[in-house]
């Protein structure tokens, strides 16, 4: 089961993105929002190895994450370090790690009265808004 995020900024940015798969898809592809660096808001699959899609860079954050999320309306992305790999994180297409003793990691959406860091203005004022569940 997934559900699809309206996500926007008081800076003008908005765009739609999808947390989770559906029931035939899951085991494969489960989808999530991360940050990269370079390339801003992205979606990526953490049923494989966590990358961005368009750079490959491993060193992306997922949303949700302390250091990308603030209760502060506005704060500057100066005051917070970004980063946080997933350089570990293995699935293969049986469910099973690659590496033994690999945790499951949960990724969740930000709190409603949480903010994230804008690709934009990269600034805390995005907001996640769940519209749609589809399975």
């Amino acid at each position: 089961m997934g559900t699809t995020y309206r996500v926007f900024c008081d800076c003008g940015f908005k765009t739609t993105i999808n947390e989770g798969g559906t029931r035939d898809s899951f085991q494969t592809y489960s989808a999530f929002p991360f940050w990269c660096d370079r390339c801003g808001l992205i979606e990526v699959n953490t049923r494989r190895k966590i990358k961005c899609p368009y750079c490959k860079s491993e060193e992306i954050t997922a949303y949700g994450d302390e250091s990308i999320t603030s209760e502060e309306h506005g704060a500057s992305l100066a005051d917070t370090k970004v980063i946080w790999s997933h350089d570990s994180l293995y699935e293969d297409f049986d469910g099973n790690s690659n590496d033994d003793g690999l945790e499951d990691i949960e990724y969740e959406i930000p709190e409603s009265n949480k903010y994230s860091l804008c690709p934009r203005c990269r600034t805390f004022r995005l907001i996640f808004r769940g519209m749609i569940n589809f399975d």
